[in-house]
């Protein structure tokens, strides 16, 4: 699936006003959402990290510190309901970044990902197996 088919399926399945851009903000970051998840705790810590990654995210899409937080508040409660649903979107998502990441971002993906897993300071089995698992599908 294309980023752009995504886009357009998830906006109006989720009645969200978004754009293109803090859409792609959301697909990213969604696998840090998944590793923070993957041990069925997330916690104050996980979400504090994840919060930062969307408010940086949107810092850099906006000049405007309003509408970044604006953004980033919308975005971030995306992340906490797409972690909360057994759902359709983890694919989709996966397979976007699969398909459109250059290897540079995939590098930078693995970084976002081992950083989430390390917010504890302990990776649990599950965090170090869903971050093999995400890579697997984004680089294979």
């Amino acid at each position: 699936m294309k980023s752009d088919d995504l886009f357009v399926a998830y906006k109006e399945a989720r009645n969200l006003f978004i754009s293109e851009d803090e859409f792609s903000i959301l697909v990213t970051i969604f696998p840090a959402v998944l590793v923070a998840t993957a041990d069925h705790l997330f916690d104050e810590e996980e979400k504090e990290y994840i919060a930062d990654l969307v408010t940086n995210a949107a810092l850099e899409l906006y000049e405007d510190g309003e509408k970044a937080e604006q953004a980033a508040a919308l975005l971030f409660e995306e992340l906490l309901f797409l972690s909360q649903v057994n759902n359709e979107w983890q694919e989709k998502f996966l397979s976007v970044l699969h398909d459109e990441l250059e290897m540079e971002d995939k590098s930078e993906l693995e970084n976002m990902l081992l950083e989430t897993a390390d917010v504890n300071k302990k990776m649990s089995d599950e965090e170090k197996s869903e971050i093999d698992r995400i890579l697997k599908l984004v680089n294979d």
